[in-house]
């Protein structure tokens, strides 16, 4: 009785393809743009919105190809890597009859400090990525940094 969605109301004892076109009313990448200093990776997420007002998360469904892929490689599932050179990217996101792009740019980020400890000739900082660093007098070691010498300029401690 049609049930098949192949045009006909005929009987079928193998499956056929349907003549049924998904189409989507919007995209929408989360996040819509990225940021990502060298070698990092992140995720995206690809959300359909149907005419009748339904989404779907179709992430892995969608395909995704990069205007540079030197800068920023994307793939199959959606998960965007920078290379080494910094720059900007484009990602072109494709669902059946969408597409949609999402900008990413490659550059260092500076990390900002998330503790800071000062001795009496000597001091310590705690970044937001976990890592410490330290500068000062380091006659006893004090600094962590596995020497005694003194360091005028901050370096990262032996610590984390």
């Amino acid at each position: 009785k049609g049930q098949l969605g192949d045009g006909t109301t005929q009987n079928r004892s193998t499956p056929v393809k349907s003549m049924l076109v998904i189409s989507a009313k919007q995209l929408a990448a989360a996040p819509s743009t990225v940021l990502l200093p060298p070698s990092q990776s992140k995720p995206l997420k690809v959300t359909a919105t149907y005419a009748n007002g339904s989404t779907q998360d179709v992430t892995t469904q969608a395909t995704y190809e990069s205007s540079h892929p030197e800068i920023a490689a994307v793939n199959a599932t959606g998960v965007i890597t920078a290379g080494g050179t910094p720059g900007t990217a484009t990602i072109t996101v494709r669902y059946y009859d969408q597409t949609i792009t999402v900008p990413v740019q490659v550059k260092e980020v500076a990390t900002q400090a998330k503790r800071l400890s000062a001795g009496g000739s000597h001091t310590l900082l705690v970044k937001e990525d976990g890592t410490v660093w330290a500068w000062g007098q380091n006659e006893k070691g004090q600094l962590g940094d596995g020497t005694t010498i003194n360091r005028p300029v901050p370096v990262k401690t032996n610590g984390q």
